[in-house]
Protein backbone atom coordinates (compact mmCIF):
# COMPACT_ATOMS: atom_id res chain seq x y z
CA UNK A 1 0.00 0.00 0.00
CA UNK A 2 2.86 2.41 0.80
CA UNK A 3 4.54 2.07 -2.73
CA UNK A 4 0.94 2.78 -4.24
CA UNK A 5 0.36 5.75 -2.18
CA UNK A 6 3.65 7.04 -2.86
CA UNK A 7 3.88 6.01 -6.36
CA UNK A 8 0.52 8.70 -6.12
CA UNK A 9 2.04 11.41 -4.88
CA UNK A 10 4.74 11.53 -7.19
CA UNK A 11 4.76 13.51 -10.67
CA UNK A 12 4.90 10.21 -13.09
CA UNK A 13 2.39 8.60 -11.05
CA UNK A 14 0.04 11.55 -11.27
CA UNK A 15 0.93 11.81 -15.06
CA UNK A 16 -0.25 7.59 -15.51
CA UNK A 17 -3.18 8.31 -13.84
CA UNK A 18 -4.03 11.38 -16.05
CA UNK A 19 -3.39 8.99 -18.65
CA UNK A 20 -5.48 6.03 -17.79
CA UNK A 21 -8.30 8.26 -17.39
CA UNK A 22 -7.70 10.58 -20.06
CA UNK A 23 -7.83 7.65 -22.28
CA UNK A 24 -10.87 5.85 -20.68
CA UNK A 25 -12.99 9.19 -21.33
CA UNK A 26 -11.87 9.42 -24.83
CA UNK A 27 -13.13 6.60 -25.27
CA UNK A 28 -16.66 7.06 -23.72
CA UNK A 29 -16.61 10.29 -25.75
CA UNK A 30 -16.86 7.88 -28.65
CA UNK A 31 -19.74 5.93 -27.47
CA UNK A 32 -21.41 8.96 -26.42
CA UNK A 33 -20.63 10.18 -29.99
CA UNK A 34 -22.23 7.03 -31.81
CA UNK A 35 -25.31 7.08 -29.32
CA UNK A 36 -25.95 11.15 -30.82
CA UNK A 37 -25.70 9.73 -34.03
CA UNK A 38 -28.99 7.79 -33.66
CA UNK A 39 -30.86 11.48 -33.81
CA UNK A 40 -30.73 10.98 -37.41
CA UNK A 41 -32.66 8.37 -37.53
CA UNK A 42 -35.81 10.29 -36.37
CA UNK A 43 -37.61 10.63 -33.62
CA UNK A 44 -38.99 6.87 -33.16
CA UNK A 45 -34.90 5.63 -33.62
CA UNK A 46 -33.55 8.14 -31.20
CA UNK A 47 -36.27 7.53 -28.59
CA UNK A 48 -35.96 3.73 -28.94
CA UNK A 49 -31.81 4.33 -28.21
CA UNK A 50 -32.72 6.10 -24.92
CA UNK A 51 -35.43 3.78 -23.76
CA UNK A 52 -33.25 0.61 -24.76
CA UNK A 53 -30.38 2.47 -22.93
CA UNK A 54 -32.33 3.52 -19.79
CA UNK A 55 -34.07 0.01 -19.77
CA UNK A 56 -30.76 -0.72 -17.97
CA UNK A 57 -30.56 1.38 -15.25
CA UNK A 58 -28.35 -0.68 -12.83
CA UNK A 59 -25.49 -1.02 -15.64
CA UNK A 60 -25.86 2.83 -16.50
CA UNK A 61 -25.51 3.85 -12.66
CA UNK A 62 -22.52 1.97 -12.57
CA UNK A 63 -20.87 3.61 -15.44
CA UNK A 64 -22.59 7.14 -14.80
CA UNK A 65 -20.69 6.78 -10.76
CA UNK A 66 -16.79 4.90 -12.49
CA UNK A 67 -17.35 7.88 -15.24
CA UNK A 68 -17.66 10.96 -12.31
CA UNK A 69 -14.69 9.10 -10.21
CA UNK A 70 -12.49 9.03 -13.44
CA UNK A 71 -13.26 12.13 -14.23
CA UNK A 72 -12.82 13.69 -10.86
CA UNK A 73 -9.00 12.30 -10.36
CA UNK A 74 -8.21 13.39 -14.01
CA UNK A 75 -9.22 16.98 -13.36
CA UNK A 76 -7.65 16.80 -9.45
CA UNK A 77 -4.25 15.32 -10.81
CA UNK A 78 -4.12 17.47 -13.92
CA UNK A 79 -4.63 20.60 -11.26
CA UNK A 80 -1.84 19.38 -8.80
CA UNK A 81 0.22 18.85 -12.21
CA UNK A 82 -0.39 22.68 -13.20
CA UNK A 83 0.17 23.73 -9.83
CA UNK A 84 3.25 21.91 -9.41
CA UNK A 85 4.48 23.23 -12.86
CA UNK A 86 3.80 26.47 -12.24
CA UNK A 87 5.64 26.57 -8.78
CA UNK A 88 8.91 24.95 -10.29
CA UNK A 89 8.87 27.42 -12.78
CA UNK A 90 7.37 30.66 -11.57
CA UNK A 91 8.77 32.58 -14.17
CA UNK A 92 7.91 30.77 -17.45
CA UNK A 93 10.27 30.92 -20.58
CA UNK A 94 11.05 33.84 -22.18
CA UNK A 95 10.50 32.65 -25.37
CA UNK A 96 8.01 29.64 -25.84
CA UNK A 97 8.57 27.81 -29.10
CA UNK A 98 4.52 27.13 -30.66
CA UNK A 99 4.30 24.25 -33.24
CA UNK A 100 1.03 23.17 -35.28
CA UNK A 101 2.13 19.67 -34.54
CA UNK A 102 4.58 18.01 -32.72
CA UNK A 103 7.54 16.87 -34.12
CA UNK A 104 11.33 15.70 -33.61
CA UNK A 105 12.53 19.03 -33.09
CA UNK A 106 10.00 19.40 -29.62
CA UNK A 107 8.53 22.65 -28.86
CA UNK A 108 4.48 22.91 -27.42
CA UNK A 109 1.78 22.86 -29.65
CA UNK A 110 -0.66 25.30 -29.43
CA UNK A 111 -3.41 22.19 -28.10
CA UNK A 112 -0.15 21.31 -25.38
CA UNK A 113 -0.30 24.93 -24.37
CA UNK A 114 -3.85 25.42 -23.88
CA UNK A 115 -4.29 22.06 -21.99
CA UNK A 116 -5.10 23.00 -18.56
CA UNK A 117 -7.66 25.94 -19.91
CA UNK A 118 -9.42 23.88 -22.01
CA UNK A 119 -9.63 21.27 -19.86
CA UNK A 120 -11.46 23.50 -17.16
CA UNK A 121 -13.52 25.37 -19.87
CA UNK A 122 -14.78 21.53 -20.73
CA UNK A 123 -15.50 20.90 -17.45
CA UNK A 124 -17.69 23.58 -17.43
CA UNK A 125 -18.82 22.85 -20.57
CA UNK A 126 -19.86 19.31 -19.31
CA UNK A 127 -21.80 21.11 -16.46
CA UNK A 128 -23.89 23.01 -18.74
CA UNK A 129 -24.40 19.92 -21.15
CA UNK A 130 -25.93 18.02 -18.12
CA UNK A 131 -28.41 20.56 -16.85
CA UNK A 132 -29.52 20.87 -20.55
CA UNK A 133 -29.79 17.82 -21.68
CA UNK A 134 -30.31 15.71 -18.19
CA UNK A 135 -31.96 17.56 -15.75
CA UNK A 136 -33.85 20.36 -17.46
CA UNK A 137 -37.71 20.88 -17.44
CA UNK A 138 -37.57 21.00 -21.14
CA UNK A 139 -37.17 16.79 -21.00
CA UNK A 140 -40.93 16.90 -19.97
CA UNK A 141 -42.06 18.74 -22.93
CA UNK A 142 -42.38 16.24 -26.09
CA UNK A 143 -39.28 13.48 -24.69
CA UNK A 144 -35.79 13.57 -25.45
CA UNK A 145 -35.82 14.24 -29.46
CA UNK A 146 -37.87 17.41 -28.92
CA UNK A 147 -35.97 19.08 -26.12
CA UNK A 148 -32.82 18.53 -28.48
CA UNK A 149 -34.60 19.45 -31.02
CA UNK A 150 -36.17 22.61 -29.12
CA UNK A 151 -32.26 23.79 -28.11
CA UNK A 152 -30.50 23.71 -31.49
CA UNK A 153 -33.03 26.24 -32.10
CA UNK A 154 -31.60 28.96 -30.48
CA UNK A 155 -28.53 30.38 -32.47
CA UNK A 156 -26.89 31.51 -29.68
CA UNK A 157 -26.68 27.99 -27.92
CA UNK A 158 -25.74 26.47 -31.28
CA UNK A 159 -22.69 28.65 -31.50
CA UNK A 160 -21.98 28.24 -27.65
CA UNK A 161 -22.28 24.74 -28.49
CA UNK A 162 -20.38 23.71 -31.59
CA UNK A 163 -17.39 26.41 -30.21
CA UNK A 164 -17.31 24.21 -26.90
CA UNK A 165 -16.84 20.41 -28.90
CA UNK A 166 -14.03 22.40 -30.73
CA UNK A 167 -12.48 22.73 -27.46
CA UNK A 168 -13.10 19.06 -26.81
CA UNK A 169 -11.40 18.25 -29.94
CA UNK A 170 -8.26 20.44 -29.36
CA UNK A 171 -7.82 19.10 -25.99
CA UNK A 172 -8.45 15.56 -27.33
CA UNK A 173 -5.77 16.18 -30.16
CA UNK A 174 -3.04 16.39 -27.27
CA UNK A 175 -4.47 14.23 -24.57
CA UNK A 176 -5.01 11.08 -26.75
CA UNK A 177 -1.31 10.64 -28.01
CA UNK A 178 0.15 11.91 -24.53
CA UNK A 179 -1.62 9.18 -22.67
CA UNK A 180 0.12 6.87 -24.38
CA UNK A 181 3.70 8.80 -24.57
CA UNK A 182 3.26 8.49 -21.07
CA UNK A 183 2.51 4.73 -20.94
CA UNK A 184 5.50 4.20 -22.22
CA UNK A 185 4.88 4.38 -26.40
CA UNK A 186 7.14 6.37 -27.10
CA UNK A 187 8.81 4.52 -30.16
CA UNK A 188 10.49 6.73 -32.81
CA UNK A 189 8.47 4.55 -35.36
CA UNK A 190 5.27 4.56 -33.89
CA UNK A 191 4.66 7.94 -32.44
CA UNK A 192 3.93 9.91 -35.56
CA UNK A 193 1.26 7.23 -36.35
CA UNK A 194 -0.01 7.56 -32.82
CA UNK A 195 0.06 11.58 -33.09
CA UNK A 196 -1.68 11.16 -36.83
CA UNK A 197 -4.37 8.95 -35.30
CA UNK A 198 -5.14 11.21 -32.71
CA UNK A 199 -5.28 14.02 -34.55
CA UNK A 200 -7.66 12.29 -36.92
CA UNK A 201 -10.01 11.08 -33.58
CA UNK A 202 -10.24 14.34 -32.41
CA UNK A 203 -10.97 15.55 -35.73
CA UNK A 204 -13.57 12.56 -36.14
CA UNK A 205 -15.31 13.56 -32.56
CA UNK A 206 -15.72 17.28 -32.82
CA UNK A 207 -17.22 16.95 -36.39
CA UNK A 208 -19.63 14.48 -35.55
CA UNK A 209 -21.13 16.38 -32.22
CA UNK A 210 -20.56 19.78 -33.89
CA UNK A 211 -23.21 18.12 -37.20
CA UNK A 212 -25.98 17.68 -34.91
CA UNK A 213 -26.71 21.04 -33.57
CA UNK A 214 -25.81 22.83 -37.18
CA UNK A 215 -27.97 20.23 -39.14
CA UNK A 216 -31.12 20.78 -36.44
CA UNK A 217 -30.40 24.58 -36.40
CA UNK A 218 -30.09 24.69 -40.41
CA UNK A 219 -33.04 21.99 -41.37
Amino acid sequence: MNWFVSTLASSVGKKVVMALTGLVLSLFILVHVVGNLFYYTGKTGFESYSAHLHGHMLLLGAVQVCLVVFAGLHVVFGAILYVQNMMARPTGYIVKKSVIRKNVNGGQTVASRLMPYTGFYILLFLFDHIFAFTFSGRASAGGLYHMVYSAFHNPFYVAFYVFSVAVVGLHVSHGFWSAFQTLGANHPRYMPLIVSASMLYAVIIGLALASIPLWVYLS
